[in-house]
């Protein structure tokens, strides 16, 4: 593992979008931000309802994200472009958000849900097929955990304190800050593209 830390790193890096984009969308949104009246001042009306069809279906489109990155065979471009999408694209939904209204909240999750689902279904793959297989869990495990200790696991207290210090009106802080995270990612995501191909 320690002949390959800058890719362990790389890996830690490139799981940032995933890791926050998942919490935000899992342990945010649904609990925190859409269905509690004491957050926000729009509530949406069944908003329950529609991050559990909403997680449903990203949970279909990761598989089909994977599937095709199997096809393809372009791993890291298509989380490139998953991040580059997603830093537009959770502003934009924090935005809808902000409306309080059914059809708004479902395009928001929408939006969200295709740009996690690119990012998360060749994510595996790409960092099992980074590492020798004899160092490839402990690398993995390694950066993998990383970006969830650092980005994942923090980014719903983040996002609390964000709805908070904007009087939790639109949550465009939250919007703002998840299209950085997304930003980080794309650039670490390049930066490892790049460093793997450096010798072809």
């Amino acid at each position: 593992v320690t002949k390959h830390w800058k890719l362990v790193l790389f890996v830690a890096g490139s799981n940032i979008a995933w890791c926050s984009s998942s919490w935000a969308a899992t342990g945010f949104l649904p609990y925190n931000f859409l269905p509690n009246e004491d957050m926000v001042s729009n509530v949406t009306p069944n908003s329950g309802l529609i991050s559990t069809v909403s997680l449903l279906g990203m949970s279909i489109a990761i598989c089909a994200a994977g599937l095709l990155s199997d096809v393809v065979r372009l791993r890291m471009p298509l989380m490139m472009i998953a991040c580059a999408f997603l830093c537009v694209a959770w502003p934009v939904a924090f935005y809808y958000f902000g409306y309080g209204k059914v059809p708004t909240t479902v395009l928001g999750f929408a939006l969200i849900s295709v740009g996690i689902a690119l990012n998360g279904g060749p994510l595996p793959a790409w960092m099992c097929e980074s590492f020798p297989s004899l160092a490839r869990y402990s690398a993995v495990a390694l950066g993998y955990n990383l970006a969830q200790a650092t980005f994942g696991g923090t980014t719903p207290l983040v996002l609390t304190a964000l709805a908070q210090a904007d009087d939790n009106q639109n949550n465009e802080y939250c919007g703002f800050y998840m299209g950085g995270v997304s930003l980080l990612c794309f650039v670490i995501s390049t930066c490892a593209f790049f460093y793997q191909h450096a010798d072809l």
